[in-house]
């Protein structure tokens, strides 16, 4: 009976060890890509054009191939969740003939697009990259506040 608990507990320690080995090499693979938006300021008024500008970063020391950014569904998407709740994505072109490029060891891409507000209060940005083989790339989302214009 006691050889039998031993033999228990030692097959249940090397299966969480088993378990919690993968997960700490994981944590320290470190993405060769990185994925980020931002605006010019935080603070717009309302009827003003915002500005965006998406970054893709390699902090690899080789070259990788991706996709060009564009707003389509193998590359960018682009939604703003609005202040009512609703949430927009920016208008996709599908069919576009999306390029292959060399993004070179610690470089990176811009892509710029713009939107308007039409209502006050709090918008959340979200971008999500799937231009690099099957990974998909969430950026931090991204606040700014639409407020009324001063009199």
């Amino acid at each position: 009976m006691r050889g039998m608990r031993s033999a228990a507990l030692i097959f249940f320690l090397m299966a969480v060890a088993c378990l919690i080995q993968p997960r700490e090499i994981l944590s320290q693979v470190k993405p060769k890509l990185k994925i980020s938006v931002t605006t010019e300021k935080n603070v717009y008024y309302l009827g003003e054009e915002v500005q965006l500008t998406v970054l893709i970063r390699n902090f690899s020391d080789e070259a990788i191939d991706v996709i060009e950014p564009a707003i389509d569904r193998r590359s960018l998407n682009i939604e703003i969740l609005q202040p009512s709740g609703l949430s927009d994505r920016m208008l996709a072109i599908y069919g576009l003939k999306l390029e292959t490029v060399r993004l070179g060891a610690k470089r990176r891409i811009r892509f710029n697009t713009a939107f308007t507000p039409e209502q006050l209060g709090k918008f959340t940005i979200k971008v999500t990259y799937f231009g690099h083989g099957d990974d998909m790339m969430t950026a931090d989302p991204k606040n700014i506040f639409i407020v009324q214009k001063p009199l």
